[in-house]
């Protein structure tokens, strides 16, 4: 993803555009969490990612459109080659008080 200025149509860094990457790493673990239905508490590992130290962090690619925030792992990047890439969509009205813009 390339997240470009709606003004000077220049590249946007993460954090231009988001207030507190904690809070967002949070709501993303949740997000992730619910779509995957890993139970808060219980190991990625168990459900087949490979986070470093079993510990979720969010991926290089995170992008938006007009339905919210998408964070993209590449395939192998946290799962199994056959498992394919994995994305999900974080509803903006999840993120009011963390976007910047």
């Amino acid at each position: 993803f390339i997240n470009l200025s709606k003004d000077s149509k220049r590249p946007l860094e993460l954090k231009s555009i988001i207030k507190n990457d904690r809070k967002l790493r949070k709501i993303a673990e949740e997000a992730f969490r619910t779509h995957y239905e890993i139970p808060e508490g219980s190991s990625f590992s168990d459900f087949g990612f490979t986070f470093d130290n079993d510990q979720f962090t969010l991926p290089q690619a995170i992008g938006f459109n007009k339905e919210g925030l998408i964070i993209y792992y590449n395939s192998y990047e946290i799962a199994s080659y056959a498992n394919g890439p994995t994305e999900i969509t974080i509803p903006l009205n999840k993120l009011e008080d963390l976007i910047k813009i």
